[in-house]
């Protein structure tokens, strides 16, 4: 097993202890992280942890997009097309477009087809990348955590039904963990189909996170909402949305070419959102230590 595979279970193990804390606490399925950090540690900490998400998200769709380029083009064509893919987002986010829940349903089941197929190729996917990380695996947990970001929302209250609790705690946990294990492993082998396949299973792979990048900026959007609270009448409703998709787009655009120029790898750059996903989980850890206000 390659190092970051086995950094990715020693992650899963950590993860799990931390969930099975604060699902003891209540969790936060149903408040979401930032309101069970607010009913126990107040407003100020809630207005860190969106700063966090809106900080981590923006810096996140850098790596995205920058993945995206990379998937379909290489050298600077690959950062050419990164951009293009952000201000696609930009633009389709600001103008409000979303992708309906079927088209989301059906791009996990290709995002999983797709690792299938890219885990053939020999650029098969790998962090155990000496000159990012010379540390070794401890440094690969905190770009590895980005896996899981969305877990800290969701965690279910072990109070009522402690064991159904548990168990989809677990297998929340142990989907990315077996995937990281599948897709870290090296591969010799040839992709399907030639370089013709690998040509279309990249530009399949930049379309998907392509309308990854799209979701995110509309969700950091809305996150804006609760960093710059904002009067607004009913014909400008989208007005505090759509400056955040225009600073966050703005910060991915400044990170993936700062990334480009310093010539970071993905993993490097995923410092970034995985030391915010970190934090976040830091907060809630220690919220869900404290009582409810009120309580």
């Amino acid at each position: 097993m390659s190092k970051s595979g086995s950094a990715s279970l020693v992650l899963a193990g950590a993860l799990l202890a931390w969930a099975l804390w604060v699902g003891a606490a209540g969790g936060t399925r149903g408040l979401g992280a930032s309101e069970f950090v607010r009913e126990r540690a107040g407003p100020g900490v809630a207005y860190v942890v969106h700063g966090l998400y809106f900080g981590g998200f923006a810096i996140g769709q850098a790596v995205v997009v920058g993945a995206a380029g990379e998937f379909a083009g290489s050298g600077p064509t690959a950062y050419v097309l990164g951009v293009a893919v952000l201000l696609l987002a930009a633009v389709l986010a600001w103008a409000g477009v979303t992708p309906s829940p079927a088209v989301r349903s059906a791009r996990t089941v290709v995002v999983l087809a797709l690792a299938a197929l890219w885990w053939l190729s020999p650029r098969s996917l790998s962090l155990d990348t000496g000159d990012s990380f010379p540390g070794g695996a401890p440094l690969l947990v905190v770009p590895l955590l980005f896996a899981w970001v969305g877990l800290e929302s969701t965690v279910p209250s072990l109070r009522s039904s402690p064991a159904a609790g548990t168990l989809s705690i677990v297998l929340g946990l142990a989907a990315p963990a077996l995937l990281y294990v599948v897709l870290l492993a090296p591969r010799d082998a040839a992709p399907p189909g030639g370089q013709a396949g690998e040509t279309v299973i990249g530009w399949f792979a930049a379309l998907v996170l392509a309308s990854y990048c799209l979701t995110n900026l509309l969700a950091v959007g809305a996150r804006w909402r609760h960093l710059c609270p904002e009067a607004t009448g009913a014909g400008a409703a989208r007005g505090p949305e759509r400056r955040g998709i225009a600073v966050a787009a703005v910060i991915a655009l400044a990170a993936l070419s700062l990334a480009a120029a310093l010539d970071w790898s993905v993993a490097l750059l995923l410092l970034g959102p995985g030391t915010a996903t970190a934090s976040i989980y830091a907060l809630l850890a220690l919220s869900a230590a404290r009582r409810p206000r009120g309580a």
